[in-house]
């Protein structure tokens, strides 16, 4: 199993009945986009039926998120 962070930003952080839950996967590196996909489609499955609320999943590379400094600008909060 590969270290992956998981953090949730957009409206589930602020509001008390979210649309949508916003959630973003950072990975180690492209060598293992295979398994954070299959988290991903995991995620969605089982939490969509848990919560019953659309979920929509960004997977970025630590480097990636770096790059463009997503969690700070989107007031991610890590939940894993």
């Amino acid at each position: 199993m590969i270290d992956i962070q998981i953090y949730l930003f957009g409206s589930a952080c602020i509001k008390n009945n979210p649309n949508d839950l916003d959630v973003l996967l950072i990975y180690p590196s492209y060598k293992e986009v295979k398994e954070a996909l299959k988290l991903k489609e995991m995620l969605i499955f089982y939490m969509e039926r848990l919560v019953e609320i659309q979920m929509h999943v960004i997977l970025l590379t630590i480097q990636e998120n770096k790059e463009i400094n997503f969690v700070q600008k989107e007031h991610a909060v890590k939940i894993i």
